[in-house]
């Protein structure tokens, strides 16, 4: 067995290695969640399904479970309370993360992160080694009907009203995330007939759905900020509580009061950059908040304020093709990355003319004037410009989809610039 104090830092580094697996995975997944259908109200388990479909969020799943074998790793020799305030730094790790796609992090948020390292190192410093304290199966069957009672909160929690929904389902899916903490502390590793019969098994298998079902749904349905927020608060404090007052977690003699410190440091630098979580947030005036603003603005300025628009092109019968894209203003136009492949491209070789409007995710609801213009296929150089200012207006989302259109190479894309009539 591992010395006391060995097995401490090589839980601590099993826990960050989940943090960094579950904050690049969050990305690729926040990535697929935006690109799915948006449904109908609600928490549709369907989602799963769609969001299973794209590649990214496939791979962000892969990611998650190379980070929960480090947490269970990291669970099985620390308190829950280091491991659920490390997990909390997977915030950190995506910040970082938006780094190497472009992004800019502000001073408030480097110290954020600096103060996240310092509260792991100091949580790192005051734990002491030690597995938990044995339970009874009451406890282990506690946590299965703590897992039904949060698929019926977050069931009613999905047909709230949007301004309680997105945050709702954050902390019920953190909620669900601890249980997962929880059941794979305590679970019975003793043999494959010991797994299968603890009712623990079933609530860490049964709670990990649920929370990435909870957490998926407020990616998509909404801002998440506040809803990641709540995740973080849900996934910590709860299990960090029950792991102290019931499981015996506790730390090195006379170190309590230094552990406390550390966690609160750790989990609110963390709550800091919570901003990360909203990896889908253009900037520029919405075009549905305050009315003397958006009427002083120009089309252009409208337009490209814009979350999505609707690109209509016209085959050589005249039959328009509309077409829901990203788009962003550049130079007095705005600009679409595409495909070069895509039928919008040889429409618009063939006839340039295109109308604009603002509309949703996938172009069925349609809100503004519709607005005329020419459209010009860009060449490689002015194509890279396209994609800055996209990327620049979506946010870690949009630095990751760009990254990725490079990465298929020039051939494979191309921008368009479209100039407004009048």
């Amino acid at each position: 067995m591992l010395p006391r104090v060995a097995g401490v830092w090589w839980g601590l580094l099993c826990a960050v290695a989940a943090a960094a697996a579950y904050g690049v995975a969050s990305v690729f997944q926040a990535v697929a969640a935006r690109a799915v259908d948006e449904g109908g109200s609600g928490v549709d388990p369907r989602l799963l399904v769609r969001v299973l479909r794209q590649w990214r969020y496939v791979l962000g799943l892969g990611l998650d479970v190379a980070g929960f074998a480090a947490q269970l790793i990291a669970l099985r020799v620390l308190p829950l309370f280091v491991v659920q305030a490390a997990l909390a730094a997977s915030l950190a790790v995506t910040a970082v993360a938006a780094l190497t796609l472009g992004a800019r992090l502000s001073g408030r948020e480097w110290t954020a992160i600096a103060l996240v390292c310092a509260g792991l190192a100091v949580l790192g410093v005051s734990a002491r080694s030690e597995g938990s304290e044995p339970v009874g199966t009451a406890f282990h069957a506690g946590l299965l009907a703590a897992v039904a009672v949060l698929a019926a909160a977050g069931w009613i929690a999905g047909r709230a009203p949007e301004r309680i929904r997105t945050p709702a389902l954050g902390l019920i899916s953190g909620l669900c995330f601890g249980v997962v903490a929880l059941a794979g502390r305590v679970l019975d590793v003793t043999g494959v007939t010991a797994v299968l019969t603890d009712p623990a098994a079933y609530a860490l298998a049964a709670g990990g759905v649920l929370a990435m079902l909870f957490y998926a749904s407020a990616l998509q349905r909404g801002s998440v900020t506040t809803g990641t927020a709540l995740m973080v608060v849900g996934e910590t404090v709860v299990p960090s509580l029950i792991g102290v007052f019931l499981l015996g977690d506790s730390t090195r003699a006379g170190f309590a009061p230094l552990a406390a410190a550390g966690f609160v440091v750790a989990v609110a630098a963390a709550l800091a950059l919570a901003r990360f979580g909203e990896v889908d947030s253009p900037r520029g005036h919405p075009p549905g908040g305050d009315h003397a603003t958006v009427g002083s603005m120009s089309e252009f300025e409208r337009l490209a304020a814009e979350k999505y628009l609707l690109l209509t092109t016209f085959r050589k019968n005249g039959t328009p093709v509309p077409t829901p894209v990203w788009a962003a203003g550049h130079d007095g136009e705005i600009v679409v990355w595409s495909d070069r492949t895509a039928g919008k491209i040889k429409r618009i070789r063939n006839n340039p003319e295109v109308t604009l409007q603002g509309c949703d995710l996938r172009g069925r609801e349609t809100h503004g004037p519709v607005v005329t213009g020419q459209a010009r296929l860009l060449d490689d150089e002015a194509t890279e410009r396209a994609r800055s200012a996209i990327a620049r207006k979506y946010g870690i989302v949009g630095q990751v989809t760009m990254f990725f259109s490079r990465m298929r190479g020039r051939r494979k894309t191309i921008g368009l610039a479209i100039k407004l009539a009048g």
